[in-house]
């Protein structure tokens, strides 16, 4: 009797367990028919799907490329800026606090290939010149910023100054090499416009 028992329980089980089961298995054979009778990608998708793959993926390289591109300028013309090399300097032509005479003309030299150069020349207030050269500022172009190194009549690099290609109208920062004080930022900001008019 307790066999026959076990055996009615077992039954009733299984038949619930079909009747849960079924409809999951019928959403299942319904989505396997329909994955059967999609139609097959045609040529022209294909070539589509490719064709876009190939343009995303050029894309991308080329982001990549022209970001190495910018890193390699920018470590070329910074190799001499560092505060290791300006330790116990004396900074000649314009003192450890302002670097550069207060009152200076720039004299632009012929741009080459690589980049250009303006002479730094100490004047007066009413803008005559007073001395000689007390240093170079060199400009490295970039693809995406260019970069701009003061070197003194020693050879060393004291300050650095770059373009923020992010900000409205010009706008660039200015770094000291050795570290010590603050960097400071000059843009137009809303007057970008207004100067643009004017041109």
């Amino acid at each position: 009797v307790d066999f026959a028992l076990a055996a009615r329980r077992l039954c009733r089980i299984r038949h619930r367990r079909r009747r849960l089961l079924a409809p999951r298995l019928s959403a299942m054979a319904a989505a396997e028919a329909s994955y059967q009778n999609m139609e097959p990608e045609t040529c022209c998708q294909k070539s589509c799907r490719i064709v876009r793959r190939c343009v995303l993926g050029s894309i991308c390289v080329a982001i990549l490329l022209v970001c190495l591109v910018q890193a390699v300028l920018y470590w070329w013309a910074t190799m001499k800026c560092s505060a290791t090399a300006l330790k116990n300097y004396d900074y000649s032509g314009g003192g450890p606090e302002n670097l550069v005479p207060l009152n200076s003309l720039l004299v632009e030299r012929e741009p080459a290939w690589w980049g250009e150069s303006f002479i730094n020349i100490p004047a007066d207030d009413a803008g005559l010149a007073t001395g000689a050269s007390t240093g170079v500022i060199f400009k490295t172009r970039g693809p995406i910023f260019n970069t701009y190194v003061y070197q003194d009549i020693l050879g060393q690099e004291t300050f650095v100054i770059r373009d923020r290609p992010l900000a409205l109208g010009g706008s660039h920062k200015i770094m000291r090499c050795d570290g010590e004080g603050p960097s400071y930022v000059f843009s137009e900001g809303s007057h970008w416009i207004m100067n643009n008019i004017r041109e």
